[in-house]
């Protein structure tokens, strides 16, 4: 099983560590890909060296009940979503979330959790550290500078390590801080505890560089959570826990004296709800309580927030987050799972994390000394992130780690069986899971390559763009759509390369045709996400396109269109301007003025 153990171990660090420089969305993908499949071959090892004699690995017990349950209704409300597609592969350019990465998660939940309890807890945690180490590492040269690849500028001003964004670094970084605690707690030598020391200290300055104030108090939670587990251990190590303390006091004594204006200001205002960015994350919360309630307790479908929420603005939300920000995520997860899958999606949260919070803190509690103190790293990790989704969302990276210690620390554990209990699985009927499990991973192979096959062709048609190359960015962007045709920033690139390439031209026949591609892109668009009011304002400005180029007598379908996009998002102003001008092209002067 130490095979299995280690498989589990490799692949979380993957997700974490892994990202592609060269495509457009170079972080997150190659992430849920190695989720996705990898999950799969964790199953598949696991299937094919465990010899289930007692019956165990079809037996319940720990979070099975609970996470079935969330599982259950996830797929539910992607059957019976208002986009399915979305619903089950998540969204677009974050790759969180959606059927698939949850029932991955679950796989790796199931695997950890029927692996020997110090083998899963010894692979999950050093996994973690291990890939932490990596990734703070590679932080660390982006914000010095030397870091060669694209995003080095914006690496400068916030770390952003192998994730993309420094508000995906810090959901990391808290679940880390409580693990590598407990390291330094159990290490043996002080050559190793000064190790571990400097490690907390390049993590919790980058935790505060990231400027994520959801992470920060999750971390503070976290360790005074992981002190009061530990007190027995804690109080007779006095010398340990005052450089632990005086190392916190310096790292935060020298960022408030020496660190940038910009960290010590976010701590200035750390618990004002009155800031810009905390007061429209309250009126996006107050969205959502609009949003389930207009719902009456029933979902629209996974990850379809940011299709419902611009029906439910208000102007008080519009002017802080601006003209065009469209709220895909309630930045509350409670609240998000809510919205989108209803009243038994919210039950089924609250019975998952119920149940994990009560079975781990029996489990840590009722551990030896020196066990306890790794386990609380794992349980104090998990609770930081959970503090930390309150305010924001989980990410791929850290879900796959947060399933993976609820199996460790909650599930059902394997070696514990009796082994009279339970049915043991023909020979055939393991040897059919296995060839189902070969089947789905090359399915999600070929799924994953066309994906960043996609993403690729659609960065090289936006460097082709910037040479001003339309002929061939549009070969570029043709490649994108046929290869991932729900990408919903591909229709956009493709229909602007259109546009340019039919403004270039000087034959009419050639002008009017790429014109009519562009509106032909945005109209295939538009019946993949029929809800979505973008896709409506992009279909109706490539009409007026042609209404004003070639007097085409489609200017009122342009004015339907605008006015169902109003209708999905009445506070968008870029949608009445346009309307304005739809009216004001077709001599309606005073439906302008009114529109304007």
């Amino acid at each position: 099983m130490r095979v299995c153990a280690r498989s589990v171990g490799l692949i979380l660090a993957a997700v974490a560590v892994l990202f592609l420089p060269w495509i457009e969305d170079g972080f997150e993908l190659p992430k849920a890909i190695v989720l996705h499949v990898g999950s799969l071959i964790a199953v598949g090892l696991f299937l094919f060296y465990h010899e289930p004699r007692d019956g165990s690995w079809t037996k319940t017990g720990g979070l099975d009940r609970p996470v079935a349950a969330f599982l259950a209704v996830a797929a539910f409300f992607t059957a019976f979503s208002i986009h399915p597609h979305l619903s089950f592969f998540g969204q677009y350019r974050l790759y969180s979330g959606g059927l698939w990465s949850f029932f991955s998660c679950g796989l790796l939940y199931w695997v950890a959790s029927r692996l020997p309890a110090e083998a899963a807890q010894k692979a999950v945690s050093r996994s973690l550290l291990g890939a932490g180490l990596l990734v703070l590492l590679y932080a660390a040269v982006q914000h010095a500078g030397w870091d060669p690849l694209p995003w080095r500028e914006a690496s400068r001003l916030s770390p952003i390590a192998t994730f993309g964004s420094p508000f995906k670094f810090a959901p990391f970084l808290a679940l880390l801080l409580p693990v590598a605690l407990s390291a330094y707690w159990l290490s043996p030598r002080p050559i190793s505890r000064v190790f571990w020391l400097a490690f907390i200290a390049a993590a919790l300055f980058e935790l505060l560089a990231t400027m994520g104030r959801g992470a920060w108090l999750g971390s503070i939670v976290a360790l005074i959570l992981w002190v009061a587990i530990n007190w027995d251990d804690v109080k007779g190590q006095r010398a340990r826990l005052l450089r632990l303390v005086g190392l916190i006091l310096l790292v935060l004594l020298g960022l408030w004296l020496f660190g940038p204006s910009s960290i010590r200001g976010r701590m200035a205002v750390f618990l004002n709800w009155h800031e810009g960015s905390a007061a429209n994350r309250v009126e996006l919360w107050r969205m959502a309580l609009r949003m389930i309630s207009d719902a009456k307790g029933w979902g629209s479908g996974l990850e379809t927030f940011g299709l419902v929420s611009p029906a439910f603005e208000t102007l008080k939300f519009r002017e802080g987050v601006g003209v065009s920000e469209i709220a895909t995520n309630a930045h509350n997860e409670f609240l998000h799972i809510f919205v989108t899958t209803g009243l038994m999606g919210a039950a089924a949260y609250a019975w998952l994390w119920a149940g994990f919070l009560r079975l781990a803190w029996r489990r840590v509690a009722a551990s030896a000394s020196g066990q306890r103190v790794l386990l609380s790293g794992l349980f104090c990790g998990a609770v930081a992130h959970w503090v930390y989704a309150q305010f924001n969302f989980g990410t791929t990276a850290t879900s796959a780690y947060l399933w993976a210690f609820m199996g460790v620390l909650a599930g059902p554990k394997a070696e514990a069986r009796s082994p009279a209990g339970g049915a043991v699985p023909s020979v055939f009927f393991r040897r059919a899971v296995l060839c189902l499990i070969g089947v789905l991973v090359l399915a999600g192979g070929y799924r994953g390559a066309l994906d960043l096959a996609a993403d690729r062709s659609f960065k090289n048609m936006q460097f082709l763009s910037r040479r001003l190359q339309w002929l061939q960015a549009a070969d570029a962007g043709e490649k994108a759509v046929a290869l991932n045709p729900w990408g919903s920033y591909y229709p956009m690139s493709l229909a602007a390369a259109y546009r340019a390439l039919s403004q270039s031209c000087v034959n009419l026949a050639d002008k009017v045709h790429w014109f009519n591609e562009a509106s032909r892109v945005f109209q295939d668009h538009l019946r993949r996400y029929p809800l979505d009011p973008d896709a409506h304002h992009n279909y109706a400005m490539s009409l007026m396109w042609r209404a004003l180029e070639f007097k085409e007598p489609v200017i009122e379908a342009a004015l339907e269109e605008e006015k169902k996009a109003i209708a999905l998002a009445p506070l968008f102003p870029d949608f009445w301007n346009a309307l304005g001008q739809m009216h004001h092209f077709a001599g309606r002067i005073d439906e302008a003025k009114s529109a304007w």
